[in-house]
């Protein structure tokens, strides 16, 4: 018996051969090992046959290869890229210092009747020149009683220039917007801002008012911009304003100006709104062209100072209107 386990033994270890790597997946199917002749005694642990019978086993390996599918999910983002806006006319205000504004672009307006606000200046074509490095500065100045010059109100106390696009560019829609630098007095009056081109046919407020930009010296950093028509125009008009950094810093003020809303921005950041939705009437659907001056005095500018009693500029670097996608 012993001699028969030990034969089992080797040839058991015979067929399996020395241990070899198979892998974490490897499935051994057991060795067949030679079965003796069974005698009369039985023993349940082992048997043991007188007869020797040769038997030929085939070990057969199985190798159960288990195949992993790498799912790569790949998560497609539509990102909807919004068409930038589409520059139809500008004023970058290059030029010799000296030099008159471009009379294709802009021609001046004359006089000293108030402009309907009670302003103190006498607007004349003297006062808007470029200054050679890529600005137009619009100049207010005191005048004096012997210059001759007469206003609304007696001898005009104060000279200054005012430029509009009537006549040569109008636009409906679209973003409008100045970058300028803006004086520091107490009465001054900065204002760049829209008028419906039909104003003469229908009058104001009826034809409409867009103001992109107003400052008044004595508001320090403070700036505003409104809309007028009818119901809602002079004291009554639709006013938000804002805080900047240092006024007389070069800044860009904005309008984007759609048929359903206008919103107000400084350096890309808006500050008001106005809904078609929120006046009782809107006349903005029709064609507006601009108009840019520096006012004293006024209905909103107030009464002069000795601040006012010097030369201040609105430093203009450029004017452009652009149509949105």
């Amino acid at each position: 018996m012993g001699s028969s386990v030990a034969i089992g033994v080797l040839l058991l270890l015979g067929a399996l051969g020395p241990r070899a790597d198979r892998g974490p997946s490897a499935r051994v199917v057991p060795v067949a090992t030679p079965t003796p002749t069974p005698t009369s005694a039985t023993s349940t642990t082992s048997t043991t046959s007188t007869t020797s019978t040769t038997s030929t086993t085939s070990t057969t390996s199985t190798t159960s290869t288990t195949s992993t599918t790498s799912t790569t999910s790949t998560t497609s983002t539509t990102s909807t890229t919004v068409p930038p806006p589409v520059l139809v006319w500008a004023d970058e205000f290059d030029g010799a210092a000296g030099q008159l504004p471009d009379a294709t672009r802009w021609r001046f307006e004359l006089g000293g009747h108030g402009w309907g606000n009670a302003q103190l200046e006498f607007t004349d074509d003297a006062h808007a020149r470029l200054d050679g490095r890529g600005h137009l500065a619009i100049t207010s100045e005191p005048l004096v009683a012997e210059a001759g010059i007469e206003c609304w109100y007696g001898p005009c106390r104060f000279v200054s220039s005012r430029l509009t696009t009537d006549g040569l560019f109008a636009h409906r829609y679209g973003r409008v917007e100045i970058r300028a630098s803006l004086p520091r007095g107490d009465a001054t009056w900065p204002a760049f801002w829209m008028l419906g081109v039909d104003r003469a046919a229908m009058g104001w407020p009826a034809s409409g008012e867009i103001d992109v930009l107003e400052h008044v010296g004595r508001d320090g950093d403070g700036v505003h911009g409104a809309v007028h028509g009818p119901g809602y125009s002079g004291g009554d008009a639709i006013v938000g304003g804002t805080t900047v950094d240092d006024v007389t810093a070069f800044h860009v003020y904005a309008v984007e100006w759609t048929a359903a809303a206008i919103e107000w921005s400084v350096d890309g950041r808006p500050y008001h709104r106005v809904d078609r939705d929120d006046v009782p009437s809107w006349p903005f659907d029709r064609p507006f062209h601009l108009v840019v001056n520096l006012a004293v005095g006024g209905t909103l500018g107030g009464d002069p100072t000795e601040a006012d009693l010097q030369p201040h500029s609105f430093v203009i670097d450029h004017i452009r209107v652009y149509d949105l996608p």
